[in-house]
This record gives structure tokens, C-alpha cells and sequence, in this order.
């Protein structure tokens, strides 16, 4: 029978672990944790000395994060510098936009006049004019609340027309694709102001095709049926998205502030109960 017990050799024997104490108190059966985590022996005092410390853990978390926020280098001043210097940079990004020449302004159109202008307003808007030889049609897209009933009046949408063929041989090569997009805006501008002068019931302007491309001497390139120059919309489309990123950007840092201000002033309200549970965490230890 010893041969079975050849694990045991070399072991030292083991000192007897004390029992629990099964004392019972209004029926409750004690903690069987007690006495072996260095708390107290009652069970009232134990479980008020571990929610005393799980509170110490989460104060002194809070102390040290408001000493934090109160130093030079903390994580809030590192990310408020960051922000900062982003700043900066739009405001180089503005100043570059707002110093930026003109470009040299388009060619001049010949004034080929828009004839067989042909408006309808129902069912849905249709706008058609001939320029030279070439048909332009553009005609609203149906958009139904329910049958019968028109929702809203959408945009025109070029359903015919070639605006290369209204271009000039004679345009030079670098300024061809330029004007290609500026024609197919303006002639957009035109047929939608067409459109919505039948709708009021105004007379419709007579125009020609050097009416749709005017260059412009103030931003380069051409300006369009409504007087409308692509490049200063661009610029001020740049401006306004650079300024409504340095509006979120000064939101943030603001917050932040706010937030590193809150922390560091909470700093002596969170010593004093940090102090306090000390006192109290003491009192329960040396009471035991």
C-alpha cells in the first residue's frame, strides 16, 4: 500500500488550514472569504471595508487624472496644440485661396443667336432651342407623390443636344475642355431660366451663343447665362468648407479646454474624500 504513496516523497508536511468560523448571525450564512483576505471576522464590517476600497480604487483613478490635467504635458494640452496647428494651416489654405490671381479670361463666342426656343410647363417642363444647327432639349424628370399628383419640380436634364458642336474650330486646344464644362453649365442656367420664366408668365430674352460663355476679366474664363462665374463659385465653395472646418475645429478645442478645466478643479474636492476614505478604511483595520 506505501508504493501508492511514492507522490508524497519529498513533500514537507503542510501546516492545517484553521476552519471557518460557522458562527450564524439572523440566519445568514457568514462570507466563507472572511479571515482569509486579510477582512474583518464580521461580515457586516467586511462587506463595508471592500465597498470602502472599491471606492478608494475609483477616487484615486480621479486624483490622478485631475494632478494630471494640472501639469504642463498632459493629454489635453497635446491635443488642444494639435488642434491648433490644424488651424493654422486653414488659415493658410484661406489666405492662399483670397491671394490667388485670375486666370486669363476665355475666348470670345461668335453670336450665333438661340433660335426655336419651345417651352411646355405641363405634364412636366420641357425646354427646347436650337443653336446653329444643333437641337438642345432638356426636360424635367417626373417625380410622383401619388398618381396624378405632381410632388415637387426636380431639375432639367439634358435628354438632347451635343455641346461640342457649338464650339469653334477656332477655340485653341489648352481652352477647349474648360469650355466644354462652362457650355454645359450655362446652357443648363439657360433652359432652367426659361423654363421658370414661362412659369411666371414673363417674356423670354433673346439670346446667342456668346451670351451662355462672356469672359470674364475679374476670375478668368467665362462667366454664364446668369452672370455666374464657375471658378469664383469654386473659390467660394473652398472658403466656406475650409471656414465651417475651422468652426468644428475651434468647437473642439474649446471643449477640450472646458473638459481639462473641469478635471484640474476637481483635484482638491477628490483629495479630501480620497483622505476621508483613508481615515475610514484605517479606523475598520485597526479595529480588527
Amino acid at each position: 500500500m506505501d508504493r501508492l504513496k511514492f507522490w508524497k516523497r519529498g513533500q514537507t508536511d503542510q501546516p492545517a488550514i484553521e476552519p471557518v468560523p460557522t458562527i450564524k448571525r439572523f440566519n445568514i450564512q457568514p462570507r466563507t472569504d472572511i479571515g482569509t483576505l486579510g477582512l474583518p471576522a464580521d461580515p457586516d464590517q467586511a462587506a463595508r471595508l471592500v465597498a470602502l476600497r472599491k471606492r478608494r480604487e475609483a477616487l484615486a483613478h480621479d486624483v490622478e487624472s485631475a494632478s494630471h490635467a494640472t501639469t504642463e504635458d498632459n493629454r489635453w494640452r497635446a491635443e488642444i496644440k494639435l488642434i491648433v496647428q490644424a488651424i493654422h494651416e486653414i488659415d493658410a489654405d484661406v489666405a492662399a485661396i483670397n491671394a490667388e490671381p485670375p486666370g486669363p479670361p476665355g475666348v470670345t463666342l461668335p453670336p450665333t443667336p438661340i433660335t426655336d426656343v419651345a417651352i411646355e410647363t405641363a405634364p412636366v417642363a420641357r425646354v427646347k432651342f436650337r443653336i446653329g444647327n444643333t437641337p438642345f432639349s432638356y426636360a424635367e424628370e417626373i417625380d410622383w407623390a401619388e398618381r396624378g399628383t405632381q410632388l415637387a419640380r426636380s431639375e432639367l436634364v439634358l435628354d438632347e443636344g451635343n455641346v461640342d458642336a457649338v464650339i469653334p474650330s477656332v477655340v485653341p486646344a489648352d481652352q477647349r475642355q474648360s469650355l466644354r464644362e462652362h457650355l454645359a453649365r450655362s446652357l443648363f442656367a439657360f433652359a432652367s431660366d426659361l423654363r421658370d420664366r414661362a412659369l411666371n408668365n414673363e417674356s423670354i430674352p433673346q439670346a446667342t451663343l456668346a451670351d451662355l460663355a462672356q469672359p470674364s476679366t475679374e476670375f478668368g474664363g467665362w462667366l454664364d447665362w446668369t452672370g455666374q462665374s464657375a471658378r469664383k463659385q469654386e473659390r467660394e465653395v473652398a472658403r466656406a468648407n475650409l471656414f465651417a472646418e475651422r468652426q468644428r475645429l475651434m468647437a473642439d478645442r474649446a471643449k477640450l479646454i472646458e473638459d481639462q478645466n473641469k478635471i484640474a478643479e476637481n483635484l482638491p474636492i477628490a483629495r479630501r474624500r480620497l483622505a476621508e476614505l483613508d481615515r475610514e478604511i484605517e479606523t475598520i483595520t485597526a479595529s480588527t
